[in-house]
């Protein structure tokens, strides 16, 4: 009875070493996973802390590439406004030479023309000198023609002519 009472008190050491051997494990365990948690933890961190910065880097040459590509386009756009520019300025001064010669035009009283087997060399020269007159106040060449009631190529001959003469 002795002997049993020493094995089953062995017994109970047996089993209460076992329980907490268990139990140490378990804490072992437990501590552990909250180290690695903790190291783990540290290592995301740094890891997202690359990932953002290397984000920032990337939005940062974006950034700059679109910035260049905005300013080579407000670049082109100023050069085509400047282009219309002066296409308007040299259209509104087409436009106020018409203008002016169709004033100057209505303005003219319309002559009689002698036949043509009249006109002599006098004649020749009395027209030369009014197209070139009238060719120098800016009017066209087709509103001469019309007023002069001549055609388009005797009034641009007669002005080629006396441009190269002078």
């Amino acid at each position: 009875s002795i002997l049993q009472v020493k094995k089953n008190s062995m017994f109970s050491t047996g089993i209460s070493i076992f329980i907490n051997f268990i139990f140490l494990f378990i804490i072992f365990l437990f501590f552990k996973n909250k180290i690695d948690k903790n190291l783990h933890s540290s290592e995301m961190l740094n890891k997202i802390r690359e990932e953002i910065n290397q984000i920032i880097i990337e939005l940062n040459q974006t950034t700059n590439r679109n910035i260049a590509l905005v300013e080579e386009r407000l670049r082109k756009l100023t050069e085509t406004i400047q282009k219309a520019d002066k296409c308007i300025t040299l259209l509104n001064r087409e436009r106020d030479k018409y203008e002016t010669a169709g004033d100057i035009y209505r303005n003219i009283k319309v002559k009689k023309t002698v036949p043509e087997r009249k006109i002599d060399e006098e004649g020749k020269k009395s027209l030369n000198d009014e197209v070139m007159n009238l060719y120098r106040k800016g009017i066209s060449a087709q509103v001469i023609a019309t007023k002069l009631n001549k055609t388009m190529g005797e009034i641009e001959l007669i002005i080629s002519l006396n441009e190269r003469k002078g």
